[in-house]
């Protein structure tokens, strides 16, 4: 687990004082990959938390989001599904903000919750076999073509 000076040189590199909640919570949980879940971030839109993000890895996730306004005021903490990820202010105002890396600037970003205490027991376990699509609903599906899956044949 990070070190308060590791935790500093973080802040320091990336312009900000983590607020006490998340200080707590990377001192228990820096990097840890939660079970399978989701969360609301908007009426119309879920997305899980694949990672939180150990934060020697902060800076180097701001820059791959080439995103000069948003890594101005934020930083991410936690990797969402496809790319995603969940983001909190640099100034100190508490608030989870999800972040959608198909749009830029301030419109990529949802308030998601009121802080990260808040936001944490909105993760609930994802259940695949509740998943129903509607006829119809499925308009495109590509596949990898380097992903071959290997099954071992008796």
């Amino acid at each position: 687990m990070p070190t308060q000076e590791d935790i500093a040189a973080v802040e320091k590199r990336i312009g900000t004082s983590f607020d006490p909640a998340y200080r707590e919570f990377i001192a228990r949980h820096n990097g840890a990959r939660p079970d399978y879940n989701v969360c609301t971030v908007a009426p119309d839109n879920s997305c899980g938390i694949d990672q939180f993000l150990d934060i020697a890895n902060i800076a180097g996730r701001m820059d791959s989001l080439d995103d000069d306004v948003v890594s101005a005021l934020f930083f991410p903490f936690a990797e969402g599904e496809s790319s995603n990820c969940f983001m909190m202010r640099k100034d100190g105002t508490p608030g989870v903000w999800f972040y959608d890396h198909e749009m830029m600037g301030m419109e990529a970003l949802t308030p998601v919750a009121p802080s990260l205490n808040a936001f944490l027991p909105m993760l609930l376990p994802r259940d695949t076999i509740a998943v129903t699509l509607k006829p119809g609903q499925v308009k495109f599906v590509w596949s990898d073509p380097d992903f071959v899956p290997v099954f071992d044949e008796k």
